[in-house]
């Protein structure tokens, strides 16, 4: 069993990390709207990360290695316009997750299920060329 100061250690070591890494006060960290960040889920996990950068609009972490949107977490809430272009998504199941986006660019990734773009309602921008979609229904 992890205790709370085990995990706010944890938050706070990532919170150091970045703020050393992006030459940025920690206490700054929460003011940075856009950022760009080149992350492999299998080794970096990214669930505390959005509340670190609670003011991010603007994620662009294409040339990463994201397999599925659940491993980003729900914290990116107030995310409009996320890139992940050439990520190795071959999933968009936890999407909702990002329910303010409104431009979204998938390209060159191995996504061929639509559904879950359904539930973003603000979405006015997607961009999937180079996926493995069959049809738009």
């Amino acid at each position: 069993m992890i205790e709370n100061e085990e995990i706010s250690d944890a938050i706070e070591l990532n919170e150091k990390f970045m703020a050393e890494h992006l030459g940025v006060p920690a206490h700054e960290l929460s003011l940075l709207t856009k950022i760009e960040l080149r992350v492999d889920t299998s080794c970096h996990n990214l669930q505390v990360t959005g509340e670190i950068l609670s003011g991010l609009e603007s994620l662009r972490m294409s040339d990463s290695i994201i397999k599925c949107f659940r491993d980003l977490g729900t914290s990116f809430r107030f995310v409009r316009f996320l890139y992940l272009q050439r990520c190795e998504l071959t999933e968009v199941q936890g999407i909702q997750a990002f329910h303010n986006l409104e431009e979204l660019y998938l390209s060159h990734n191995s996504i061929d299920d639509l559904f879950d773009f359904t539930f973003l309602e603000h979405l006015a921008v997607l961009d999937l060329e180079g996926n493995n979609v069959g049809q738009v229904d």
